[in-house]
């Protein structure tokens, strides 16, 4: 199981929030998948759009332990049963590729409202 993330969960990126990811990810490399990614001020947030050619580039992490990580990183991403419905982000399973263009299934928090 793959976990793809492409903005403050980077660690290329320097939050603090990366380190959601120790000890229960390992980082396996660099990738991208098809869609477009939007800057929201202090956040970006990306979607899935498939026959494009735009890539959202980002890091791909082989899970070690879901439950933990998922705990956090819903908490994290505000999309657990704490936060009010419709969320702005989505947890979903999409591919995402490697720099050798290997695809694999990872999860991904894509934005989940209207970009406007």
């Amino acid at each position: 199981m793959y976990l793809f993330v492409y903005g403050t969960l980077r660690k290329s990126g320097g939050h603090a929030a990366h380190k959601l990811l120790y000890h229960d990810c390992i980082y396996q490399s660099d990738g991208y998948f098809y869609g477009n990614v939007y800057n929201l001020g202090d956040y970006p947030a990306a979607i899935e759009i498939e026959n494009t050619s735009t890539q959202v580039c980002g890091e791909i992490y082989r899970i070690l332990n879901a439950k933990n990580l998922f705990e956090r990183l819903d908490e994290y991403e505000e999309c657990n049963t704490s936060y009010p419905m419709p969320h702005d982000y989505l947890r979903k399973t999409i591919t995402v590729y490697d720099n050798e263009h290997q695809p694999f299934q990872a999860w991904c928090y894509l934005h989940n409202l209207s970009i406007d």
